[in-house]
């Protein structure tokens, strides 16, 4: 494997639109589920369901 062909790998992942597409609603995703809000929020609720037993 030359530098090249892993240069033009590269290339041609980073031009790819539908892998592009893919990774932004990923990102999108994670960001939205594992918000600081959203992962405090079930922490507290995981927490309280322990301690009003």
């Amino acid at each position: 494997m030359s530098s090249d062909s892993i240069i033009n790998d590269i290339n041609r992942a980073l031009a790819d639109k539908e892998r592009h597409q893919i990774a932004e609603k990923a990102k999108s995703l994670v960001f939205s589920k594992y918000s600081w809000e959203n992962v405090a929020q079930r922490f507290e609720e995981q927490m309280k369901s322990w301690f009003d037993k």
